[in-house]
C-alpha cells in the first residue's frame, strides 16, 4: 500500500489523515500538504509503516503545532524515543 492523505475538517481545525506507509517522498508531500494548514490534527490510524524520514516529518510537524491522534502504540515509542537516529556503535576498548 502507498500513501494517501485524506483532509477532513470540523470548521476550527483541519485533520489529515494518513493511511500506509511514510515513506520519504510521501513524507515531503505530507509536509508540504500539512504546512497550509494550522491548528492541524493528523490522524494516524491506518498508518503501517514509516520510515526514518516520514519519522523525521512527524516529529517536525508535532514540533510546529500539529496534534497527533490514534498513533498506533509501535510508532508512538518510535515517535517518542528517536527511533530512526542511528547512534555510533560503542567502542570496544
Amino acid at each position: 500500500m502507498r500513501l494517501c492523505i485524506i483532509q477532513t475538517s470540523d470548521g476550527a481545525t483541519t485533520a489529515l489523515r494518513v493511511d500506509g506507509e511514510l515513506l520519504s517522498q510521501g513524507a515531503r508531500e505530507l509536509e508540504r500538504v500539512a504546512g497550509a494548514f494550522h491548528p492541524l490534527r493528523l490522524d494516524l490510524t491506518y498508518l503501517i509503516r514509516a520510515d526514518a524520514d516520514g519519522l523525521a516529518a512527524l516529529r517536525r510537524l508535532a514540533a510546529v503545532g500539529a496534534e497527533l491522534v490514534n498513533v498506533p502504540p509501535y510508532f508512538a515509542l518510535l515517535l517518542t524515543h528517536g527511533a530512526g537516529k542511528r547512534e555510533a556503535p560503542p567502542d570496544p576498548a
